[in-house]
Protein backbone atom coordinates (compact mmCIF):
# COMPACT_ATOMS: atom_id res chain seq x y z
CA UNK A 1 0.00 0.00 0.00
CA UNK A 2 1.13 3.57 -0.30
CA UNK A 3 -1.24 4.93 2.67
CA UNK A 4 1.76 8.01 2.54
CA UNK A 5 1.50 8.96 -0.78
CA UNK A 6 -0.95 10.51 -3.16
CA UNK A 7 -1.93 9.28 -6.68
CA UNK A 8 -3.13 11.10 -9.60
CA UNK A 9 -5.79 10.80 -11.24
CA UNK A 10 -6.17 11.79 -14.84
CA UNK A 11 -9.73 11.23 -15.78
CA UNK A 12 -10.76 13.19 -19.54
CA UNK A 13 -12.62 11.71 -22.84
CA UNK A 14 -10.77 10.58 -25.70
CA UNK A 15 -10.59 12.92 -29.12
CA UNK A 16 -13.72 11.81 -31.10
CA UNK A 17 -15.60 11.99 -27.25
CA UNK A 18 -14.61 15.40 -26.34
CA UNK A 19 -15.34 16.77 -29.96
CA UNK A 20 -19.04 15.30 -29.76
CA UNK A 21 -19.20 17.30 -26.31
CA UNK A 22 -17.76 20.45 -27.13
CA UNK A 23 -16.56 20.74 -30.34
CA UNK A 24 -16.32 24.79 -29.99
CA UNK A 25 -18.39 25.41 -33.27
CA UNK A 26 -14.50 24.33 -34.86
CA UNK A 27 -13.89 21.74 -37.79
CA UNK A 28 -12.67 18.34 -36.59
CA UNK A 29 -9.30 18.73 -37.65
CA UNK A 30 -9.16 22.30 -35.93
CA UNK A 31 -10.36 21.22 -32.86
CA UNK A 32 -8.10 18.14 -32.82
CA UNK A 33 -5.47 20.92 -32.26
CA UNK A 34 -6.91 22.31 -29.87
CA UNK A 35 -7.59 18.75 -28.09
CA UNK A 36 -3.56 18.12 -28.71
CA UNK A 37 -2.21 21.78 -27.06
CA UNK A 38 -4.87 21.14 -24.26
CA UNK A 39 -3.77 17.82 -23.51
CA UNK A 40 0.08 18.59 -23.68
CA UNK A 41 -0.30 21.12 -21.16
CA UNK A 42 -1.85 19.38 -18.96
CA UNK A 43 0.96 16.26 -19.16
CA UNK A 44 3.59 19.37 -18.81
CA UNK A 45 2.08 20.59 -15.40
CA UNK A 46 1.43 16.94 -13.92
CA UNK A 47 5.08 16.03 -15.16
CA UNK A 48 6.00 19.07 -12.23
CA UNK A 49 5.14 16.82 -9.26
CA UNK A 50 6.49 13.71 -8.36
CA UNK A 51 2.89 12.08 -7.42
CA UNK A 52 2.35 8.80 -9.67
CA UNK A 53 -0.32 9.60 -12.76
CA UNK A 54 -2.63 7.01 -13.46
CA UNK A 55 -4.80 8.29 -16.75
CA UNK A 56 -8.21 7.15 -17.76
CA UNK A 57 -9.78 8.35 -21.23
CA UNK A 58 -12.89 7.10 -22.44
CA UNK A 59 -11.84 4.34 -23.99
CA UNK A 60 -10.42 2.90 -20.12
CA UNK A 61 -13.33 4.10 -18.64
CA UNK A 62 -16.20 1.77 -17.63
CA UNK A 63 -20.19 2.37 -17.05
CA UNK A 64 -22.75 4.51 -18.82
CA UNK A 65 -22.83 7.49 -16.61
CA UNK A 66 -20.20 10.12 -15.82
CA UNK A 67 -20.81 9.33 -12.08
CA UNK A 68 -20.32 5.92 -12.46
CA UNK A 69 -17.22 6.03 -14.75
CA UNK A 70 -15.43 8.61 -12.65
CA UNK A 71 -16.04 6.16 -9.67
CA UNK A 72 -14.72 3.28 -11.67
CA UNK A 73 -11.59 4.75 -12.73
CA UNK A 74 -10.83 5.93 -8.76
CA UNK A 75 -11.58 2.11 -7.57
CA UNK A 76 -8.97 1.48 -10.15
CA UNK A 77 -6.22 3.86 -8.87
CA UNK A 78 -7.13 2.53 -5.23
CA UNK A 79 -6.55 -0.96 -6.40
CA UNK A 80 -3.05 0.04 -6.90
CA UNK A 81 -2.17 0.48 -3.23
CA UNK A 82 -3.50 4.07 -3.39
CA UNK A 83 -5.84 6.16 -0.39
CA UNK A 84 -5.03 9.10 -1.67
CA UNK A 85 -6.68 10.46 -4.85
CA UNK A 86 -6.55 13.77 -6.88
CA UNK A 87 -8.82 13.94 -9.84
CA UNK A 88 -8.22 16.10 -12.31
CA UNK A 89 -9.33 17.05 -16.29
CA UNK A 90 -7.30 18.38 -19.03
CA UNK A 91 -9.47 21.46 -20.15
CA UNK A 92 -8.33 23.62 -17.21
CA UNK A 93 -5.15 24.89 -18.70
CA UNK A 94 -4.53 27.45 -15.54
CA UNK A 95 -3.27 24.20 -13.21
CA UNK A 96 -0.17 24.46 -12.31
CA UNK A 97 2.44 22.03 -10.37
CA UNK A 98 1.97 24.96 -7.77
CA UNK A 99 -1.79 24.36 -7.35
CA UNK A 100 -1.08 20.35 -7.56
CA UNK A 101 1.60 20.52 -4.41
CA UNK A 102 -0.89 22.46 -2.55
CA UNK A 103 -3.61 20.16 -2.80
CA UNK A 104 -0.83 17.49 -2.19
CA UNK A 105 0.14 19.06 1.39
CA UNK A 106 -3.48 19.62 1.86
CA UNK A 107 -4.46 15.76 1.80
CA UNK A 108 -1.67 15.08 3.17
CA UNK A 109 -2.61 16.73 6.23
CA UNK A 110 -5.79 14.84 6.27
CA UNK A 111 -7.84 17.48 4.53
CA UNK A 112 -9.83 17.18 1.67
CA UNK A 113 -9.27 19.72 -1.54
CA UNK A 114 -11.22 21.29 -3.98
CA UNK A 115 -10.33 23.80 -6.64
CA UNK A 116 -13.53 25.73 -8.06
CA UNK A 117 -14.35 26.23 -11.60
CA UNK A 118 -15.91 29.22 -13.46
CA UNK A 119 -18.79 27.55 -14.28
CA UNK A 120 -19.62 26.04 -10.29
CA UNK A 121 -17.60 22.74 -11.28
CA UNK A 122 -14.70 21.41 -10.01
CA UNK A 123 -11.44 21.39 -11.77
CA UNK A 124 -9.98 19.53 -8.66
CA UNK A 125 -10.93 17.05 -6.38
CA UNK A 126 -9.03 15.31 -3.77
CA UNK A 127 -9.63 13.35 -0.95
CA UNK A 128 -8.42 10.25 1.73
CA UNK A 129 -10.90 7.39 0.58
CA UNK A 130 -10.55 5.85 3.84
CA UNK A 131 -13.20 8.66 5.10
CA UNK A 132 -15.45 9.07 2.15
CA UNK A 133 -18.08 6.78 0.40
CA UNK A 134 -17.77 6.87 -2.97
CA UNK A 135 -21.08 5.78 -4.06
CA UNK A 136 -22.12 9.58 -2.70
CA UNK A 137 -20.92 10.18 -5.65
CA UNK A 138 -23.69 8.59 -7.61
CA UNK A 139 -25.64 11.83 -6.07
CA UNK A 140 -23.66 14.67 -7.64
CA UNK A 141 -25.76 16.47 -10.28
CA UNK A 142 -22.22 16.08 -12.47
CA UNK A 143 -21.86 18.77 -15.59
CA UNK A 144 -23.84 21.18 -13.20
CA UNK A 145 -23.37 24.44 -12.00
CA UNK A 146 -24.47 23.04 -8.58
CA UNK A 147 -21.47 20.26 -9.09
CA UNK A 148 -18.70 22.64 -6.43
CA UNK A 149 -21.55 23.04 -4.07
CA UNK A 150 -22.51 19.01 -4.12
CA UNK A 151 -19.23 17.84 -3.79
CA UNK A 152 -18.13 20.45 -1.08
CA UNK A 153 -21.10 19.40 1.08
CA UNK A 154 -19.82 15.99 0.79
CA UNK A 155 -16.04 16.37 1.36
CA UNK A 156 -16.13 19.53 3.54
CA UNK A 157 -12.96 20.36 2.09
CA UNK A 158 -10.39 22.77 1.95
CA UNK A 159 -11.69 25.58 -1.00
CA UNK A 160 -8.71 27.80 -0.92
CA UNK A 161 -7.28 27.18 -4.06
CA UNK A 162 -7.76 29.73 -6.67
CA UNK A 163 -10.70 30.07 -9.36
CA UNK A 164 -9.43 28.70 -12.59
CA UNK A 165 -11.63 29.20 -15.91
CA UNK A 166 -12.26 25.12 -17.46
CA UNK A 167 -12.78 25.46 -21.23
CA UNK A 168 -16.10 24.12 -22.19
CA UNK A 169 -17.30 27.12 -24.27
CA UNK A 170 -16.16 29.50 -26.63
CA UNK A 171 -16.70 31.94 -23.90
CA UNK A 172 -14.89 30.15 -21.60
CA UNK A 173 -11.70 30.60 -23.15
CA UNK A 174 -12.50 34.77 -22.82
CA UNK A 175 -13.20 33.92 -18.86
CA UNK A 176 -9.69 32.22 -18.80
CA UNK A 177 -7.80 35.41 -19.84
CA UNK A 178 -9.45 37.17 -17.09
CA UNK A 179 -8.62 34.62 -13.93
CA UNK A 180 -5.35 35.76 -12.97
CA UNK A 181 -3.76 32.50 -12.46
CA UNK A 182 -4.02 31.08 -15.93
CA UNK A 183 -1.14 31.33 -18.37
CA UNK A 184 -1.89 33.91 -20.33
CA UNK A 185 0.39 33.34 -22.86
CA UNK A 186 -0.74 30.00 -23.18
CA UNK A 187 -4.56 31.03 -23.28
CA UNK A 188 -3.54 33.51 -26.16
CA UNK A 189 -2.38 30.85 -27.84
CA UNK A 190 -5.40 28.86 -27.78
CA UNK A 191 -7.38 31.78 -28.71
CA UNK A 192 -4.81 32.33 -32.25
CA UNK A 193 -5.73 28.68 -32.91
CA UNK A 194 -9.71 29.28 -32.48
CA UNK A 195 -10.21 32.02 -33.49
CA UNK A 196 -7.69 32.17 -36.68
CA UNK A 197 -10.23 31.15 -39.46
CA UNK A 198 -12.17 34.97 -38.13
CA UNK A 199 -9.34 36.77 -38.35
CA UNK A 200 -8.15 35.70 -41.63
CA UNK A 201 -11.15 36.67 -43.59
CA UNK A 202 -10.06 40.00 -42.24
CA UNK A 203 -6.63 39.57 -43.57
CA UNK A 204 -4.94 39.97 -40.19
CA UNK A 205 -1.20 38.47 -40.55
CA UNK A 206 -1.11 37.74 -36.71
CA UNK A 207 -5.06 36.71 -35.59
CA UNK A 208 -3.57 37.81 -31.46
CA UNK A 209 -0.46 39.97 -30.82
CA UNK A 210 -1.09 40.85 -27.51
CA UNK A 211 -3.94 40.63 -24.84
CA UNK A 212 -4.50 43.21 -21.95
CA UNK A 213 -6.47 44.15 -19.61
CA UNK A 214 -8.71 47.18 -19.69
CA UNK A 215 -9.27 49.53 -16.72
CA UNK A 216 -12.38 51.66 -16.92
CA UNK A 217 -14.45 53.36 -14.30
CA UNK A 218 -17.05 51.24 -14.93
CA UNK A 219 -17.68 48.63 -12.13
CA UNK A 220 -17.16 45.20 -12.87
CA UNK A 221 -14.74 42.59 -14.51
CA UNK A 222 -12.26 44.29 -16.75
CA UNK A 223 -12.74 44.64 -20.74
CA UNK A 224 -10.18 42.83 -23.10
CA UNK A 225 -8.02 44.98 -25.95
CA UNK A 226 -6.52 42.65 -28.71
CA UNK A 227 -4.12 44.15 -30.56
CA UNK A 228 -3.85 43.37 -34.22
CA UNK A 229 -1.60 43.50 -36.75
CA UNK A 230 -2.83 44.62 -40.64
Amino acid sequence: MHKAQTAILLFSRSLEAEFRAKSFGLTRDRFRQLYTALVRKTRQTLDGVTAPVFEFDSHQQVGSEFGERLINAIKEVQKKGFDKVIVVGNDAPGLNPEILNVAIQSIGRGKNVLGRDSRGGCYLMGFDLNHLDLNAFYQIEWHSRRVFDQVNSLLQADTSLPQLADLNHREDLKAALLVKTSPRSYIVSLFKLVFSSFFKAFNLKEPIKEVSSLKTHYRGPPGLVFITSY
